[in-house]
């Protein structure tokens, strides 16, 4: 009905999203999809300098060193669809896939440099925001549980299957939810959003879609909060990044995922608050969190 009486508003919406899958998520997000998909199979099980101290910092099976390689570059979803399809094959346990779904999807470069650093005018901005992914994603690895399960034994992997077939696939669907979720937002911020303060209404668009969320960031007043709010949008990614990540995810279980993604973003803001000396508030609202789990 109110796509029906408000049509402008959902066309609009439907053309910002299908412009951002046309300028943007396909020509980064395909070719990543098809490489990590054929680079997982070529380089997992081969030793690789360093391969077992990055396994043991983030408490991951050797081999799998390259499903984290691609999710910290690919992006979100290309870290989980690697991830499904190495449990898939079965180069991973059920049980370490449910881990490293959590750990090794990503929001890649591309976005954070693209479209995050350039809100801040310091230059060492998207710089920081990685590295405090980087960290977030490895304390939340060891605050998941199982981490004392990991097998550090080196593993055989065999090569994925058609990863052409499989990258067009993923980035089709990724498409479809991000011209779904701009046309809701589009909505919201129509109908709702203008009814609340600018730091609220940037915080219900970026745990809706992170780039709408990250597009009203410098609406936000205070550079502090801008930055915190910003790094948590990257962490957890946003409600669109999860159903994109579940809708493509078929053979790994999934209901860790939003608890660990939780975790991430309130470690992420406790990093934040540390560099401020700020963090008398989230530093124990993330051990609550990460003892719930």
């Amino acid at each position: 009905f109110v796509l029906i009486i408000d049509s402008k508003t959902a066309l609009g919406g439907a053309r910002e999203g299908l412009d951002v899958c046309i300028r943007v998520l396909i020509p980064t997000l395909f070719p990543f999809f098809f490489l990590s998909s054929w680079l997982s199979g070529k380089i997992s099980g081969i030793s690789l300098p360093g391969s077992m101290i990055i396994s043991k910092l983030f408490g991951i099976p050797a081999g799998t060193e390259s499903l984290l390689l691609c999710g910290l570059l690919g992006g979100s979803p290309v870290g989980a669809v690697t991830v499904d399809e190495a449990v898939n094959q079965s180069r991973v346990s059920p049980a370490e896939g449910k881990r490293l779904l959590c750990i090794c999807n990503q929001c890649g470069p591309a976005f954070i440099f693209g479209m995050s650093a350039v809100l801040f005018d310091r230059p060492m901005a998207g710089w920081i925001l990685m590295l405090l992914q980087i960290v977030s994603a490895l304390i939340t690895a060891h605050l998941l549980p199982g981490t004392a399960g990991v097998d550090y034994r080196r593993k055989a992997i065999p090569s994925p299957r058609n990863p052409m077939d499989q990258a067009l696939r993923s980035t089709a669907n990724v498409c479809g939810w991000v011209i779904l979720f701009k046309t809701l937002v589009v909505f919201i911020q129509r109908w709702v959003l203008w009814l609340i303060p600018v730091s609220g209404q940037c915080a219900i668009a970026g745990f809706l879609e992170m780039s709408n969320g990250c597009l009203l960031l410098p609406e936000v007043p205070s550079v502090e909060l801008r930055f915190l709010m910003c790094a948590a949008f990257l962490n957890f990614g946003g409600l669109c990044v999860t159903m994109q990540t579940f809708s493509l995810v078929k053979h790994t279980d999934k209901r860790l995922y939003i608890p660990g993604k939780l975790v991430q973003c309130a470690v992420s803001g406790t990093l934040c608050l540390v560099l401020w000396g700020k963090a008398y508030f989230w530093i124990p609202l993330i051990f609550t969190v990460a003892l719930c789990l």
